[in-house]
């Protein structure tokens, strides 16, 4: 990590405490860091970027915060109400809570009026964990149930909206699709075994695994947006495929294809 984006986190942190809000780190560096921490794997991809999540009262205190880290030395963005930066450092700070969001699931900026899908945001922060940035830096951040769930929400937002970004969550998403439970917990995937999953083959079991505790997790709302999300990714030509194998050969495209249908098994032996 940058000592630029360890000093941007670090006096995001200490506004957001002196505010009383809880800042939970929700964006790619979680993939980067739960590698890392929870299954000694090589992190997928690096990132200069931290994207926080804040539950808020209403939008004066989104206000609030924004004036507090622009006085600490963050630039906001002109254009993106939600980014700041420092030095060679971005950093995303997105509201959300039931004061401020639609029955939707949605958050409407007050100056652009674009809307942000927030759905999930509650019951993935809910479930933070803590992370050893620095020797004397912690962060909360999701868990990788909580990372997927909003990788998922984003995928379908972003391609929604025509945002390139998507293909990166679709990446995101294969990438612990393959890999969850495969490092220090490898054993973990025997778990399925007692949830009515035993046909799934082992290369598939991680994936099957998180399947299940994203439906564990997941709002009946969230958990309406995630069944989307899988009529799309077990479509061998589908949308998520695509974004997420690129110009691969047809045999990583097929692959790509039986680990979001094993996700899709653990989802649905929970959800129904």
């Amino acid at each position: 990590m940058s000592p630029d984006l360890t000093q941007a986190i670090r006096k995001l942190l200490g506004v957001a405490h002196g505010l009383k809000l809880n800042a939970v780190l929700i964006g790619a560096l979680v993939s980067e860091l739960a590698a890392v921490e929870d299954e000694e794997l090589t992190p997928p991809r690096g990132t200069n970027d931290a994207d926080f999540a804040l539950r808020i009262r209403d939008w004066a205190e989104f206000a609030k915060l924004k004036k507090r880290l622009v006085e600490t030395g963050f630039v906001a963005d002109s254009k993106i109400e939600h980014r700041l930066r420092m030095g060679g450092a971005m950093v995303d700070v997105v509201p959300y809570g039931p004061e401020i969001s639609s029955k939707e699931g949605e958050i409407h900026w007050p100056v652009s009026e674009r809307a942000m899908v927030v759905l999930g945001f509650q019951e993935a922060c809910a479930q933070a964990v803590e992370s050893q940035v620095e020797p004397n830096l912690r962060v909360k951040r999701l868990t990788l149930p909580g990372f997927i769930l909003l990788k998922i929400m984003a995928f379908l937002d972003r391609r929604a909206a025509g945002v390139l970004k998507y293909r990166d969550d679709a990446e995101d998403l294969l990438f612990w699709f393959q890999h969850y439970a495969s490092g220090k917990h490898e054993e973990r995937r025997y778990e399925i075994l007692t949830r009515g999953l035993s046909d799934i083959q082992y290369d598939s079991a991680g994936a099957a695994l998180l399947g299940l505790e994203v439906a564990g997790l997941a709002s009946p709302a969230a958990a309406a947006r995630v069944r989307i999300f899988l009529g799309l990714a077990v479509d061998l030509y589908g949308p998520f495929v695509a974004a997420a194998t690129s110009s691969s050969f047809e045999d990583r495209q097929k692959q790509a294809m039986q680990l979001a249908t094993a996700f899709k098994r653990g989802f649905e032996a929970v959800k129904g």
